[in-house]
C-alpha cells in the first residue's frame, strides 16, 4: 500500500475538492494517478463527497455540485486556495492592535485570520460566521455575536437584526472577503443578505481591510460590497492587475502583500 493510499481519507478528500474547484469535472483514472492511490479508493472518496452534497457522481467520475455562477457553498469554498488564504491571514494579523475590537465576516479567509487572533493581546471579536465562533471559543478569544438569521450555505448570520445590532457598535477594524473584484466596482459578491452583512460590518468600523486572493481580480459578481474608496487596505497574495493598482492608487488604498 502506498503512502498516499494510507493517508487519512479527509486529506485525500480535501485534495479532491481542490481539484474539483479548479477543474469542475473529475475523472477517476486521472485522480488515481494524481493522488497515487487505487481507483477503488478514489471511487469511495467520490461517493463520500457526493453524499455530503459537494459533488455529483457521473459515469467515470464526478462534477462539482451547483451551477457555475451560483453562490459556492461554504464547505466547497473552504477547500479553495488554502495556502493563499493562510499567507493573507499571516499578513493581516499585523494590522490588528492590542485591545482592538475586530469584526470578521463569515468568509473562509477571515476564518484563517481568526485562528491567529490569540497572538494579539486583549482583542474582542464581532463574529458573523459559525466556524469563526467555534475557532475563537477553542483558542480563548472573547467574541460577540450580533443577532440575526442563520444562512446555512455560508454558515453565517445575516438579516436586519444583524445590521441593526452592528449599527449600535463601534469597531476598530473590520476584515472581509469577496467572491470577485471588478476592475471598476471593486469587491463584489452574489448573495444579497450576505452582502448587506458585510456592508454592516464595514459601516461600524474605523479601519476596513479586504482580504482577497489574487485569482479573484478582474472578475465580477452580482452586487458591489463597497466602493474601493471606502477601504483602508487590500491584503492579497500577489500583485494585482494594472487596473486594480490604478484604483488603489487613486483612492490611496494600501496594498499589502505577504
Amino acid at each position: 500500500m502506498s503512502e498516499s493510499e494510507s493517508a487519512l481519507p479527509e486529506m485525500r478528500q480535501r485534495r479532491i475538492m481542490e481539484v474539483a474547484v479548479r477543474t469542475r469535472v473529475l475523472k477517476v483514472r486521472a485522480l488515481a494517478r494524481e493522488l497515487g492511490v487505487h481507483e477503488m479508493t478514489v471511487r469511495r472518496d467520490l461517493e463520500v463527497l457526493s453524499q455530503r452534497g459537494l459533488l455529483v457522481r457521473t459515469h467515470g467520475g464526478a462534477t462539482l455540485a451547483g451551477q457555475v455562477g451560483e453562490e459556492l457553498a461554504y464547505s466547497q469554498r473552504s477547500h479553495q486556495a488554502i495556502e493563499l488564504k493562510e499567507a493573507i491571514a499571516a499578513k493581516a494579523i499585523e494590522l490588528v492592535r492590542p485591545r482592538d475590537t475586530v469584526a470578521l465576516d463569515a468568509s473562509t479567509t477571515a476564518l484563517a485570520l481568526a485562528r491567529r487572533l490569540n497572538q494579539v493581546p486583549d482583542v474582542t471579536v464581532i463574529a458573523s460566521g459559525l466556524d469563526t465562533m467555534n475557532v475563537l471559543a477553542q483558542i480563548g478569544v472573547p467574541f460577540v455575536v450580533p443577532g440575526g438569521t442563520f444562512h446555512e450555505k455560508a454558515r453565517s448570520i445575516t438579516g436586519n437584526a444583524f445590521s441593526d445590532a452592528l449599527s449600535k457598535m463601534r469597531v476598530d477594524v473590520a476584515f472581509f472577503s469577496c467572491k470577485s473584484f471588478d476592475d471598476e466596482l471593486g469587491p463584489m459578491d452574489a448573495y444579497p443578505p450576505e452582502v448587506e452583512s458585510k456592508r454592516a460590518l464595514l459601516r461600524a468600523a474605523s479601519r476596513r481591510y479586504l482580504l482577497v486572493d489574487s485569482n479573484k481580480f478582474g472578475t465580477h459578481s452580482l452586487l458591489q460590497i463597497a466602493p474601493v474608496a471606502e477601504l483602508d487596505g487590500v491584503v492579497t497574495d500577489a500583485r494585482p492587475t494594472e487596473k486594480v493598482l490604478a484604483q488603489l492608487s487613486e483612492y490611496e488604498v494600501d496594498l499589502l502583500l505577504p
